[in-house]
């Protein structure tokens, strides 16, 4: 029977390659799946790359029945990931608005309008009392 013997130097030199690999490996991942997280603040027109995420984040007053909704005009371009509503910090004010925060993921390139309105769901977009407009272009 042969027993093959293996320097130290040489393990050194493999383990050394495959922590290499792994680095590569964790940046393609990195690279290629996910974009920057982009937070649209003032109504105006941004330009995204795919992958990337737009934020929007708007004060609403849920204890009034005034909430926000969203219009994609074209949802080839931008589609929703999350639409989560944050309550205010200091819970003992009554009536302080919180945060609705919506994420947006550029899925494909081009452009499109998106329109936020603010109304009572029973009254219907007609009598919103806000509506916020922005212009994403995906390249």
């Amino acid at each position: 029977m042969k027993v093959s013997v293996v320097k130290l130097s040489d393990c050194i030199k493999y383990l050394a390659l495959a922590l290499v690999l792994v680095v590569i490996i964790i940046i393609a991942i990195c690279v290629l799946s996910g974009g920057r997280e982009i937070v649209l603040k003032t109504e105006k027109e941004y330009y995204l790359k795919k992958n990337d995420i737009a934020v929007v984040k708007l004060e609403e007053n849920a204890s009034t029945g005034y909430k926000w909704y969203y219009t994609i005009e074209n949802e080839n371009v931008l589609k929703l990931v999350s639409d989560n509503y944050y309550p205010p910090k200091d819970k003992k004010v009554i009536g302080a608005p919180g945060v609705r925060e919506f994420k947006f993921k550029a899925v494909g390139e081009g452009e499109t309008s998106l329109v936020f309105e603010n109304y009572r769901s029973w009254e219907g977009s007609k009598e919103r009392v806000q509506r916020i407009d922005y212009e994403i272009k995906v390249r």
